[in-house]
């Protein structure tokens, strides 16, 4: 399986916030914030997160940032693989393999 076939969401562990014109992830530990690891998101990251109400495959989000951000689909791909793997690292964002079909 590729790592495009992988299914990503949000990790429970995570609370996304406006405040002002920056939008912010704070990871969560047990009950505290995580305040030393709170991460400031550009548009497309914006975009990606909003993305991840639901669990979506890297296809899926590399098509939203092409039509939103009218970006090639290479680049859009690269930018994505390399996000999705920093939320990863920070525990922000889960895989899973896509469902068996039959």
């Amino acid at each position: 399986m590729s790592e495009s076939d992988r299914i990503y969401s949000r990790s429970a562990d995570v609370v996304f916030r406006k405040i002002l014109d920056e939008h912010i992830l704070v990871p969560v530990r047990g009950q505290l914030a995580d305040m030393q690891r709170v991460f400031a998101l550009n548009p497309v990251a914006v975009c990606l997160w909003e993305a991840l109400d639901q669990p979506r495959p890297l296809a899926a989000l590399v098509a939203r940032v092409v039509q939103t951000f009218a970006v090639d689909e290479p680049t859009a791909k690269a930018d994505v693989e390399r996000f999705i793997g920093e939320l990863q690292q920070a525990g922000l964002v889960v895989d899973s393999p896509p469902a068996r079909k039959g």
